[in-house]
């Protein structure tokens, strides 16, 4: 667990830094934190579920950009 927190404390950061060049500029990640909650309810409290939503809400943001 301990490197799993690590690995994810990791990932948060370079996601973060690489999506958050500057003050004032454009945000790729500004305003999908409202999902994670929502997909969570949609899906029942059920991970299969939330997990699938979670990757079906990530490949229509992919595609459309």
């Amino acid at each position: 667990m301990v490197c799993g927190g690590l690995v994810i404390g990791l990932a948060g950061t370079v996601f973060s830094l690489a999506t958050k060049q500057g003050w004032g500029r454009t945000q790729v990640a500004e305003g999908t934190g409202w999902i994670a909650p929502a997909l969570v309810i949609f899906g029942g409290w059920h991970p299969v579920r939330v997990t699938s939503g979670a990757c079906l809400f990530s490949f229509l943001q992919v595609t459309g950009i």
